[in-house]
């Protein structure tokens, strides 16, 4: 039981740092940030709508990581961040089936990471 704890520690550990730094980074500079995923931003309305968007719900996302691993009996919470993995995976997937599918191999990475993470918190807290 240890062990499973300290690698669902590991993984939130590390989901943390990574929508921490990417909420920041659409915080310092959303052209740069978004632009390695192929979208354009035209107008400074759109950039601060991006970066409020992507800069407010990837920091709250790492706050959440966070949160999780530091309480190791909050079942819920942990839940709710696997789940939360999910749903951003499923996002993307709809978003792909809706509009085509996106020319940035970024976003396959993300992807992959997101339905990867949030499957092993799930069967971690189980």
């Amino acid at each position: 039981m240890q062990k499973v704890r300290k690698l669902l520690n590991g993984i939130l550990w590390l989901g943390g740092v990574v929508f921490v730094v990417s909420g920041f980074a659409s915080f310092v500079d959303v052209q740069k940030s978004l632009g390695s995923l192929g979208v354009i931003v035209l107008t400074n309305t759109e950039a601060n709508e991006l970066a409020a968007i992507y800069g407010g719900l990837f920091m709250v996302m790492g706050a959440l990581c966070f949160f999780a691993r530091d309480r190791p009996l909050d079942r819920e919470l942990t839940g709710f961040v696997g789940y939360s993995f999910i749903a951003l995976a499923s996002a993307r997937l709809y978003a792909a089936y809706r509009y085509g599918l996106p020319e940035s191999p970024r976003i396959y990475i993300e992807f992959g990471w997101e339905l990867a993470a949030g499957a092993v918190i799930l069967l971690l807290n189980w």
